[in-house]
């Protein structure tokens, strides 16, 4: 699925020119999501989502071309760097606080 905006709550917004995508009647038993980190200089993982919710339910893991994260327990936590991304530019490019729990490995391409 395309999300163009992601919150700390993992909460997401797709395309204002998609319908919602995702409902809380599915019975999915995971959601991921795989989306760009950031835009134009801006992260697109953001402490608040200001665009309407496509859903309010949580998704479980997030997939970027930098990073791997987790959303287990409403937290997000870094479980994955891309190869040659490092632990601190994926902190640095997302406005939403992330966990980073010991070493974190490095995607396996």
């Amino acid at each position: 699925m395309r999300a163009t905006r992601f919150d700390h709550a993992s909460r997401l917004r797709t395309s204002r020119h998609n319908p919602p995508l995702i409902s809380t009647e599915i019975p999915a038993k995971r959601v991921i999501i795989a989306m760009q980190h950031t835009a134009k200089g801006k992260s697109k993982i953001v402490k608040k989502c200001t665009l309407p919710l496509t859903s309010i339910r949580p998704v479980d893991l997030l997939v970027t071309e930098m990073a791997v994260i987790s959303f287990a327990n409403g937290r997000g936590v870094l479980l994955e760097t891309a190869p040659g991304v490092t632990m601190q530019q994926v902190v640095e490019a997302t406005e939403a606080t992330i966990e980073t729990r010991g070493t974190v490995s490095e995607m396996q391409l």
